[in-house]
């Protein structure tokens, strides 16, 4: 009754469900930030129906444009609910790319992994003075088993002219990072310590990527996945 009363409009939303199942489905709608509503009944099939979607963008809780994304108005609720939004994204402008849509649906379908812990998208600037961006993978996808955790970054790659050559550019770049010490000291720790995680030794840590779209390519800790 206290979340009932202290958000009576949400009431409606939660039959059959719970106040629980809505903030749980709020939550992960954020770590994929864009959505569209053939994806909601993936994250909750009680929540994630077309008639209560119509309801929470008529509530102001979801914007909808040429696909979904929650409001400022949700991001306050999860912050009083005591949602960790760390290296969550909470402002959006526009509406998304195909490409942004295609990064979405791949971090859905691994959201449904058991060992799914979180997803986020990071932009790394070039060590050592870390003034100009130069790497954005389009994400950081995070596994997690018991106290162990681990990272790939993902990249969806849409078909272009020198493709093989677009992606060593972009394999040299994640060499570079790989190579500062900075990446485990400060990236991960701060991530490590945001998100309760068990801080690994250096010599331990490590990445993978994970690319969608292009030929197969032989290269190590690279996996290239079929769009």
């Amino acid at each position: 009754m206290e979340l009932e009363s202290r958000y009576p409009d949400l009431a409606e939303i939660t039959k059959g469900a719970s106040y629980t199942q809505l903030f749980d489905f709020f939550y992960k709608a954020s770590i994929i930030r864009y959505f569209t509503p053939g994806q909601l009944r993936g994250l909750n099939y009680k929540i994630g129906t077309i008639p209560k979607l119509a309801k929470l963008i008529d509530k102001g809780y979801i914007e909808e444009k040429s696909a979904c994304h929650l409001t400022k108005k949700t991001f306050s609720l999860l912050k009083a609910e005591g949602f960790n939004l760390s290296f969550i994204q909470t402002i959006f402008r526009g509406n998304p790319s195909d490409h942004l849509l295609q990064v979405s649906d791949r971090i859905f379908k691994y959201m449904t992994l058991p060992e799914f812990f979180f997803a986020f998208y990071p932009t790394f600037k070039r060590p050592p003075d870390y003034k100009d961006p130069f790497l954005e993978p389009d994400a950081c996808v995070i596994l997690k088993q018991d106290d162990r955790a681990r990272l790939f970054f993902l990249e969806v790659e849409l078909k272009k002219p020198e493709w093989e050559g677009y992606l060593i550019k972009k394999k040299d770049k994640y060499e570079e990072i790989a190579r500062d010490p900075n990446l485990h000291s400060k990236w991960w720790s701060n991530f490590c310590a945001q998100k309760g995680l068990r801080l690994c030794d250096q010599k331990e840590f490590g990445f993978s990527v994970r690319c969608i779209g292009p030929p197969k390519l032989n290269w190590k800790h690279w996996t290239f996945e079929e769009e």
